[in-house]
């Protein structure tokens, strides 16, 4: 088998799919601009997600994770074809970016390798996936945790051709022949587990803005399906990891809820009789070809609509 053979594109109606773990949690920036800052998360069960920028790539950022939507489904079509659970992850550039709504250009592909650089050097560190079980011998509940520290990205490397166009200039081509990339068990058993897995719409990979992408994960995640769903503003600023203030971070949220662009749901900011202001949100009829009639339904974290 050559190298190539390696490399498997997703069928076409293979559906963008997230993980609704990091659907809830703050794992990336939600600017282009360079993250020099730590994200430190922790909600009202006790889960938390601790997120470090490198000191000269800076933090992974919310189209960076455009890269790790596109894994979703290439591992969840090896599942589903009967492979095993697999520890790299081999895929052609032009796949990638297809899928996720981007040119082949070469500045695409210089963007695909900064994605890349940037999930490798930001490091998590989680007890997400904590779990209660009942203890008969204490006649009770005990929390169940694991510890885990990794980076987005373990390890990745490029297939390459160069060729040399002009000897006398030393001008060279460089050809992409695909990337293998290896990502943390966390990352490659939470897609394994379908039931962990919210269908999104394609439209997500065309929003410009990091914080209409922060309200489609927040609003697909948490009211899903639900008639209806809100949220205080203050619980939605703490979730979102952003280093905006409260108050630019509610002109940012209003500004990006008049724009309207937000697929698949009505969002709307009010402020309650108790003075807080709070994110309504409601669903359309959602085109059931990205939302199959199996489709999980979101589930709320206690404390967040609080």
């Amino acid at each position: 088998m050559s190298q190539l053979d390696l490399f498997i594109p997703i069928a076409g109606d293979v559906r963008a799919k997230d993980q609704q773990d990091i659907m809830a949690f703050p794992g990336c920036s939600l600017s282009k601009k360079p993250r020099f800052t730590k994200i430190r998360f922790e909600d009202s069960q006790g889960s938390w997600i601790e997120v470090s920028p490198h000191q000269d790539h800076g933090m992974a950022n919310i189209w960076d994770f455009d890269i790790m939507l596109y894994v979703v489904a290439l591992v969840r079509q090896m599942k589903q074809g009967g492979l095993e659970k697999p520890k790299i992850i081999n895929f052609r550039g032009y796949d990638c970016l297809k899928f996720i709504g981007r040119g082949d250009s070469t500045k695409d592909y210089e963007a695909l390798r900064d994605s890349l650089t940037r999930l490798k050097a930001t490091t998590v560190r989680t007890n997400i996936r904590l779990e209660e079980v009942y203890d008969p011998e204490r006649d009770g509940y005990v929390a169940k945790e694991e510890y885990h520290e990794f980076n987005w990205i373990s390890e990745w490397k490029e297939h390459r051709e160069v060729f040399r166009t002009n000897p006398f200039t030393g001008e060279r081509q460089l050809i992409s022949n695909g990337f293998e990339v290896i990502f943390p068990h966390w990352f490659i058993d939470g897609i394994w587990k379908e039931e962990n897995l919210l269908a999104i719409n394609r439209n997500y990979f065309d929003l410009t803005s990091g914080y209409e992408r922060f309200l489609y994960r927040i609003a697909r995640k948490f009211c899903g399906r639900q008639s209806e769903w809100s949220v205080s503003l203050r619980s939605l600023h703490q979730r979102s990891g952003t280093t905006a203030s409260y108050r630019q971070f509610v002109r940012y949220v209003k500004k990006y809820v008049d724009r309207g662009n937000i697929p698949d749901y009505d969002l709307a900011v009010y402020t309650n009789s108790q003075g807080d202001k709070r994110l309504f949100t409601q669903p359309w009829d959602i085109d059931q070809h990205y939302l199959p009639p199996g489709d999980v339904l979101a589930s709320s974290i206690p404390g967040l609509a609080s």
